[in-house]
């Protein structure tokens, strides 16, 4: 989720862990391991900002983001692949562990903005854009 208004780098480390402690071979891709990279900014010193200042940073974000989502996704495929050259099984979801997922995560999300309250409905609303 990149905010127009909110905008800083974030990022997480890749860290592999070597095959020897491994405790399975056996490896279901659900898509959970996607680094997330995001641009953040105080949305009052953005404002701020000339016309032409925050055009520049909207435009930076942009291209971080696109940037961000091919990183991503090479990180992604070649995190598969070390796996498969190691000797691990590699397996999609089936529909039904799929739709399991889905409705953990649904639960967990809705107990999230319950607890949040109202600004955690603004910030998933946000995020769901």
């Amino acid at each position: 989720w990149t905010s127009r208004s909110d905008l800083a780098s974030c990022g997480w480390l890749r860290v592999r862990i070597p095959e020897q402690a491994w405790v399975t071979r056996y490896f279901t891709n659900v898509g959970g391991n996607h680094t997330l990279n995001y641009t953040v900014v105080n949305e009052r010193a953005f404002q701020g900002l000339d016309a032409d200042v925050q055009q520049a940073i909207l435009d930076a974000a942009a291209t971080a983001e696109t940037r961000g989502w091919k990183m991503t996704v090479d990180v992604n495929a070649d995190q598969v692949q070390f796996l498969k050259d190691n000797g691990m099984t590699i397996a999609e979801p089936t529909a039904e562990f799929r739709a399991e997922l889905d409705a953990v995560g649904k639960t967990l999300i809705e107990e999230w903005v319950k607890e949040a309250g109202e600004v955690g409905d603004e910030v998933f609303a946000k995020f769901m854009q």
